[in-house]
């Protein structure tokens, strides 16, 4: 009978700790390397043992069998303290319910709508740039992509200020969520960030109700995620706090993928000069001096590729889990119910069959090849039912913002040597700081 005992280990465990050494020092390095000639690996962490899926089509398997692998795990367990009625959260039962709940907000009619916000809040972050200036670019593009999920799911437009402290308030959720997620049951010793977590989420919580209220006042609808919500909910579609965990779930997803997406690849483009020269020519043909549009986007071939490739060799969704809900064949493997199942895009991106030298960033891969195609060797967004309703919204605004910044900059690290991954909720670059170098005077409006 096959057991999960037939399961190999993956490699680097020591007595005791297990690969707990390996994923404390360099978790996306560890998750890169795992072995791509098996169907799954076990990762023991102290008495605790997973496993990790390492094959792409099993991968997909698991992820469209949603019903025997929900979504569970350590992360969800944690996850659901932050927002218990996230889509993003949601169990098996509850998901189908929310995601119809959310799926009108993010139409093709829609689309054209935020693609406006997107190019107006790229104009205005690249307006006030200047030539040798040095910004934290993760921090810049949080600004600009809080700005965009607000104004185009929430219609509302926070004023600087407020808008720094919501995103202070989300910086100080994640960094408590990253402990309590390391802690486990020793999570209570994080005194300090326990206590920001749990005010930085109030905070949150309270800023989504004061715009429900104010939606609700208004009595206008106005399209958005918040209106279409709110509809629900006056049917008894919706609960007030899942029409409250869903500003708060759109607010954080929205933010920081998006960001670290395009911070990373303003980083790649600084390593890799030759692509940075095809990405300038390009946007210098196709736009002129100006910033860029929804219609933009199909001449934008190289942009794409960029971001293709960006997204496979940093996904910023690195590592998600399910839990077997009954005893399973798993490949050529018996996985026991209550089994926590991981999956990481990192190590399916990073097979070498699959991505030749795949370490190397290299856009030209996509030339061929369509990343928005299913494809079982892609997954930065997911598979299936519980793909990433915002895929394609993140991935207009990642293009139209990369366009429009290389239209006018570029932008160097102020630090030599390598730019390695932070983990948080988010894949996120360590190093932060870039100096801007001017291209253009001007951007036609």
């Amino acid at each position: 009978m096959r057991t999960s005992n037939t399961i190999p280990t993956a490699p680097g465990a020591v007595p005791l700790l297990g690969h707990a050494p390996s994923l404390i020092r360099d978790p996306f390095g560890f998750l890169c390397s795992l072995p791509s000639d098996t169907e799954l690996v076990q990762v023991k962490v102290g008495p605790f043992a997973g496993v990790v899926l390492t094959d792409p089509d099993l991968t997909s398997q698991v992820l469209l069998d949603q019903r025997t692998f929900d979504k569970g795990g350590v992360l969800y367990t944690r996850g659901r303290e932050v927002i218990p009625h996230g889509l993003v959260m949601a169990t098996f039962e509850k998901h189908r319910r929310l995601r119809r709940a959310c799926q009108p907000a993010f139409n093709n009619t829609a689309m054209t709508g935020y693609a406006d916000a997107m190019r107006e809040q790229a104009v205005r972050l690249t307006g006030d740039w200047h030539d040798g200036e040095v910004i934290d670019v993760v921090d810049a593009l949080n600004a600009l992509a809080g700005q965009v999920v607000l104004s185009t799911m929430f219609g509302s437009v926070p004023q600087p200020r407020a808008m720094k402290g919501m995103l202070e308030d989300l910086k100080a959720v994640f960094r408590g969520f990253r402990w309590r997620v390391q802690l486990g049951p020793l999570r209570w010793l994080a005194v300090t960030a326990n206590v920001r977590y749990a005010r930085a989420l109030a905070r949150l919580r309270q800023a989504g109700i004061a715009l429900i209220r104010a939606r609700q006042a208004g009595g206008a609808g106005h399209g958005d995620l918040l209106s279409i919500m709110l509809a629900r909910h006056a049917g008894s579609g919706l609960s007030e706090d899942e029409v409250s965990d869903q500003f708060v779930m759109f607010f954080s997803a929205g933010i920081e993928t998006t960001a670290a997406s395009v911070a990373w690849a303003l980083f790649l483009l600084a390593q890799h000069p030759d692509v940075e020269g095809q990405l300038h020519a390009e946007v210098d043909r196709v736009l002129g001096g100006g910033p860029a549009g929804l219609d933009d986007i199909p001449r934008l071939e190289v942009t794409r590729r960029v971001m293709a490739e960006t997204l496979r060799i940093r996904p910023p969704a690195w590592i998600s889990s399910r839990t077997a809900e009954a005893d399973i064949d798993v490949g050529r493997h018996r996985v026991p119910a209550g089994t926590t199942i991981f999956y990481s895009p990192c190590t399916i991106h990073h097979r070498a069959d699959l991505y030749p030298d795949p370490r190397r960033f290299d856009p030209d891969r996509w030339i061929d090849r369509d990343p928005t195609r299913p494809d079982p060797g892609y997954i930065p967004f997911g598979v299936g039912a519980r793909k990433c309703i915002g895929d394609r919204f993140a991935l207009t605004e990642a293009v139209l913002v990369l366009a429009t910044i290389a239209g006018r900059f570029r932008l160097r690290p102020v630090a030599d040597g390598p730019v390695v991954p932070m983990l948080s909720a988010v894949l996120v670059p360590r190093q932060r700081l870039m100096r801007i170098e001017a291209r253009c005077p001007a951007v036609r409006a």
